[in-house]
């Protein structure tokens, strides 16, 4: 890089995992960006042959749960924390790991848009990921599951547009995250996923009771055959 090569702001960026191989570069890239370089990424798995960097000298380096969807060449990945990375950094430019199967980074960018700000990568075709990509992408894999959070209904009703009842739509976020059940199942989500809503209520089993019916009535509006 010349001596005019700086970056006049923050800039984040999103790794899977980070190879040694890796650090070096953002150590040099941290050392342009006049407010900082932070660097998401997760641990390779035991099964993966890739020596992780473990530390950053100019760069931060912020860890992620890294979790695997599915398996083989079905799998997706998300990682944990990448919302609460992106509050606390506030950069002005994100850069994510260019890969479609990264669900999380649907989130990220979303996040980045949303405040005005530039989100690079997510590539596919040359040309910007979309969920219409990502629901080919199911097709071709010949997966039988996705997962739409609760929280964005409008995502639950477009993928079920499209794979109609090929696959079953496992939905989280029900109640502590802000979705709604009944809204969820009428949008087409076959599973809910509740957590929180249940375990932190004063009366579980009363609160499940009403999730539960909730579900269920929205079920028999959609045609379903409930039991």
């Amino acid at each position: 890089m010349t001596t005019a090569a700086r970056f006049p702001g923050k800039v984040c960026l999103q790794q899977r995992v980070l190879p040694d191989y890796r650090a070096p570069f953002f150590d040099a890239l941290a050392e342009r960006c006049d407010g900082g370089l932070s660097v998401l990424a997760g641990l390779p798995g035991p099964e993966e042959a890739i020596q992780d960097a473990g530390v950053l000298d100019a760069a931060r380096l912020a860890r992620a749960d890294n979790r695997r969807l599915f398996g083989g060449r079905a799998s997706f990945w998300t990682q944990s924390g990448v919302l609460e990375w992106l509050v606390q950094e506030q950069p002005e430019v994100l850069v994510l790991e260019a890969n479609p199967r990264y669900l999380s980074n649907l989130t990220a960018r979303r996040w980045m848009h949303a405040g005005r700000k530039p989100a690079m990568g997510l590539k596919t075709l040359g040309r910007t990921a979309t969920l219409a990509d990502l629901l080919v992408y199911c097709k071709t894999c010949k997966a039988s599951k996705t997962l739409a959070g609760a929280t964005y209904p409008e995502k639950i009703r477009e993928i079920h547009a499209v794979l109609k009842d090929k696959f079953a739509i496992y939905s989280p976020g029900v109640g502590a995250q802000g979705g709604d059940a009944e809204a969820a199942v009428k949008a087409g989500a076959d599973y809910l996923i509740v957590g929180r809503s249940i375990v932190e209520a004063k009366d579980p089993a009363k609160t499940a009771g009403q999730i539960r019916d909730s579900a269920w009535q929205s079920l028999k509006r959609r045609g379903e055959k409930v039991e």
